[in-house]
């Protein structure tokens, strides 16, 4: 018992370090920089609610006023999107850090909240990989 409240302890700890690598100083230095992020788009519950899943099991929230989600739905897809709107290195600290509390038997909460503004999408495939 002890040992699983030193680990989400820990965990935490790394959890509220994120937030020293997502401030928003680090974004102005790479302000117009694009990124890119490949996985399966998946339909959400609401109308326009889309997701991307990532290879490692990430999960993010997508938004755009230009891109067409709906009929890529089901696809392997490649997005890009803006610097600006992903703070993937915190988005992956947050992922490695629910993985390390699951494997020692507490709720990683899975509910993800990463949100993306995409500019682009391009198909990879017609089928998800899971």
């Amino acid at each position: 018992m002890n040992l699983k409240i030193a680990t989400g302890l820990v965990a935490l700890l790394m959890f509220a370090s994120a937030a020293v690598f997502a401030s928003p100083g680090d974004n102005d230095n790479d302000s117009g920089e694009t990124k890119t992020l490949t996985g399966c788009l998946e339909k959400g519950t609401g109308t326009n609610d889309f997701r991307l899943i990532g290879a490692n099991g990430s999960k993010w929230q997508l938004r755009s006023d230009t891109v067409d989600f709906a009929s890529h739905v089901g696809q392997t897809v490649t997005i890009t999107t803006e610097s600006s709107t992903i703070h993937s290195k915190a988005h992956d600290m947050k992922e490695d850090t629910k993985n390390e509390m699951k494997q020692h038997g507490m709720d990683e909460n899975a509910a993800e909240g990463g949100h993306l503004n995409v500019t682009n999408l391009d198909k990879v495939s017609d089928t998800c990989t899971k």
